[in-house]
């Protein structure tokens, strides 16, 4: 049950929950040991902090495969303490800590989370996501004064800061706005290169190679921004934007088995102990292989 008291006289602090952690996860079948982590940024609690916040109480949250996860207060590259470091996390009986006396986090500290998962006996790699068969990474504190504290999220997805991807206009040099317009001036260019030059699923032109590997050179489609924008892009149904990825991957498959036999070549090279008859049969073997998979 619950139970409510009323008052006319205020308490002199006003809490709220601040949650940390990682929101993308990829978790291989098979590990008896798998970590994920997140940072929420000294760049971040310089800009979602007014002043100094206090730790009163915090949670661990993982699915069934979470095994020990933590929180710690990083200040000056140093860890000053643990927020939470629970070595044998259940689901089924979350564990509520209690921090007395309170623990102050600064604007400029960092708050790291830790996640260890066991997924020994999966048969498929598990991601992110609200179902417990899927896998959270998240924690989650109460803290106070609410009136230091500009908003209630400082996670990450893969290495990008959400707050940053949120907040600024033009996070990690990418308008991410601008991007998803495809009419806009500074994209449809990159749109109008793809249609002349490759053909969505089908064959991969020779001249579409070329096209694609200048297009992704685009700080929108270059590191974790880019995988940022193809998952965000992978839940649009409507509009340009799917075509305009089925155009920019219509040779993934041709460029990687490039990327092979480049690697090849190179390693024979600088070794000096491939005979060109074997260098050729290494191909050739490479080739059958990357064949008989695909069929």
């Amino acid at each position: 049950g619950m139970t409510l008291h009323y008052t006319p006289k205020l308490r002199p602090n006003s809490a709220v929950m601040l949650m940390v952690g990682q929101w993308y996860l990829e978790i291989p079948p098979g590990r008896e040991r798998h970590a994920e982590s997140a940072v929420c940024s000294k760049e971040d609690t310089h800009r979602l902090l007014t002043g100094p916040i206090k730790i009163v109480r915090a949670l661990n949250h993982m699915h069934y495969l979470g095994r020990e996860e933590s929180l710690e207060i990083i200040r000056n590259e140093k860890r000053i303490a643990y927020v939470t470091n629970e070595t044998t996390y259940s689901y089924d009986r979350p564990k509520f800590v209690t921090i007395s006396p309170p623990l102050e986090i600064q604007p400029g500290d960092e708050i790291k989370t830790t996640c260890v998962f066991k997924s020994k006996n999966k048969k498929k790699t598990t991601f992110s996501g609200r179902g417990t068969s899927d896998e959270m990474c998240l924690g989650f504190m109460v803290v106070f004064p609410a009136e230091n504290l500009l908003s209630r999220t400082c996670a990450t997805w893969r290495s990008l800061s959400l707050t940053k991807l949120y907040r600024d206009l033009n996070p990690y040099g990418c308008n991410i706005t601008n991007f998803f317009n495809l009419s806009h001036p500074d994209t449809r260019p990159l749109l109008e290169k793809l249609e002349n030059n490759c053909k969505p699923f089908s064959i991969c032109l020779e001249e579409c190679k070329e096209v694609v590997k200048e297009v992704r050179k685009h700080p929108c489609l270059s590191g974790d921004v880019g995988k940022y924008i193809v998952h965000r892009a992978a839940q649009m149904f409507n509009g340009d934007f799917p075509r305009f990825l089925s155009l920019l991957q219509s040779c993934d498959v041709e460029m990687l088995k490039d990327k092979q036999v480049q690697r090849l070549t190179n390693n024979n090279e600088s070794s000096g102990s491939v005979s060109p008859r074997r260098h050729l049969e290494l191909i050739v073997s490479f080739l059958c292989v990357t064949l008989i998979l695909l069929i």
